[in-house]
């Protein structure tokens, strides 16, 4: 299981299993790891970075609204 956001890296949940995977026990240990089977292998929805700190810019110069076409 992973245990951070999805970005380019992320913390993974160590398992540990004595039954040959049929049960498996967390041993609170997280592991770094690289992320290679996300939608956001860009970083694009990570918390911090370039993306992030740019979105809050531009929320705070322009604001947020919503719209319709009706």
């Amino acid at each position: 299981p992973i245990a951070s956001v999805a970005g380019a890296k992320v913390e993974v949940m160590e398992r540990l299993s004595d039954d040959f995977n049929w049960t498996f026990k967390f041993s609170g240990k997280k592991l770094p790891s690289i992320n290679l089977g996300s939608y956001n292998y860009l970083g694009f929805a990570e918390n911090q970075g370039p993306c992030s700190e740019q979105a809050i810019k531009s929320i705070e110069k322009y604001g947020v609204t919503t719209s319709s076409t009706r």
